[in-house]
């Protein structure tokens, strides 16, 4: 395992890392990932909204 400095670090490609972080956030109805709640959670993550806004989004 590679090392900078004294911390330790995975060598791999982030965005399927982030996919699948932001669908075991998004909320799953039947069994089906929710479309609407994974956009939000990426304007959330690109600074479009704030945290307050997604939820209140949410708690709707």
């Amino acid at each position: 395992m590679p090392k900078v400095g004294r911390t330790y670090y995975v060598d791999m490609t982030a965005l399927p890392l982030i996919q699948n972080t932001i669908r075991l956030m998004a909320l799953q109805l039947k069994g089906d990932v929710d479309i609407a709640a994974i956009q939000k959670i990426c304007l959330l993550d690109r600074g479009e909204v704030t945290k307050a806004v997604v939820k209140r989004i949410f708690k709707a």
